[in-house]
């Protein structure tokens, strides 16, 4: 076999271990289930309990490399990866279990494409063992950074959706509230006659409250999810005058024209940064050719000087 041969087998299998480990997770370990527990009484019963809870909930082998490589493909902390792609907005149509094994999935393959493709240069180029072991490495790396590179994108482009969306759907909230419909009929009536992500938000909420959740507490869930923080606070808002049956219209109105002010400031700032970015090619490719025709004349005027030219 040679050792190009070897090494592709040796690839393929470990593929085929991560997407396995990836798609079909082992089941939560004794660790991980008395966690939680264990932070609450860590105050009050000290560090014995949980070093004795640990050890005993602790599995020999190689599991915890094995738990390292599937925390760093994606699989450790699985509620946090959920917020992350619930905040992303990806795959609306799936759930959060679906979303994360599609996440993982995705994870996985472009890790494989970019071993391959470091394999492959590596090969085409005629590089050493080492060196195609090392450009396979920086291969998988960089595919696993893509693929999480697009969930930080797309989370950013939906927090600009949303924060767009806002200042209106907050003028509208306290219309519609300081008419006098309350705030579930203000939001029941937005969510009927408008689109968007913050309306998708509330729609939830909605859906929440009317399966038998108290509003105020909908909408403080909502508060936690959310990735924008103009939304959090709207979503606080609203929660607090259901809960206390204040009048959130001046809020709104407020928080619409804050909205506003930081949309306003994050377009200066943006109109200040493409300025400075549009004196590069002015300062790269015009300075040199000034510099160019400044300095052209002088060899002659030079010359001429000493009596070497006419």
């Amino acid at each position: 076999m040679t050792p190009a041969l070897l090494l592709a087998s040796v690839c393929a299998g470990v593929a085929a271990a991560s997407l396995g480990a990836t798609l079909y997770p082992p089941p939560p370990t004794l660790r991980r289930r008395l966690r939680p527990y264990l932070q609450r009484s860590r105050a009050r019963l000290g560090r014995g309990v949980e070093a004795s809870a640990v050890a005993a909930g602790r599995r020999p082998g190689f599991m915890p490399i094995a738990e390292t490589v599937r925390g760093w493909l994606g699989g450790a902390g699985e509620i946090r990866l959920r917020r992350r792609l619930r905040s992303s907005g990806l795959w609306p149509g799936l759930g959060d279990a679906d979303r994360a094994r599609r996440y993982r999935l995705g994870l996985v393959g472009s890790a494989v494409a970019g071993g391959a493709c470091g394999t492959g240069v590596a090969m085409a180029t005629g590089a050493l063992a080492a060196g195609t072991w090392v450009l396979a490495v920086f291969g998988v790396g960089g595919g696993v950074s893509l693929w999480r590179g697009r969930i930080d994108r797309a989370t950013r482009r939906r927090r600009r959706r949303m924060r767009l969306e806002l200042a209106t759907v907050c003028q509208l909230l306290a219309v519609w509230v300081r008419a006098g419909g309350g705030v579930v009929a203000a939001t029941t009536r937005l969510v009927e006659r408008a689109r968007g992500e913050i309306v998708t938000e509330i729609a939830e909420a909605l859906r929440l409250h009317h399966s038998g959740v108290a509003a105020s507490t909908a909408f403080r869930r909502l508060a936690d999810l959310t990735p924008e923080p103009h939304a959090r606070r709207c979503y606080q808002a609203l929660a607090g005058a259901e809960e206390r049956g204040t009048d959130v219209a001046a809020g709104l109105l407020a928080l619409a024209n804050a909205v506003r002010a930081d949309m306003r400031e994050t377009v200066r700032r943006e109109a200040t940064r493409r300025r400075a970015a549009m004196l590069v090619p002015i300062v790269g490719v015009l300075g040199p050719v000034l510099v160019l025709f400044v300095v052209a004349p002088l060899p002659w005027i030079v010359l001429r000087s000493i009596g070497r030219l006419p």
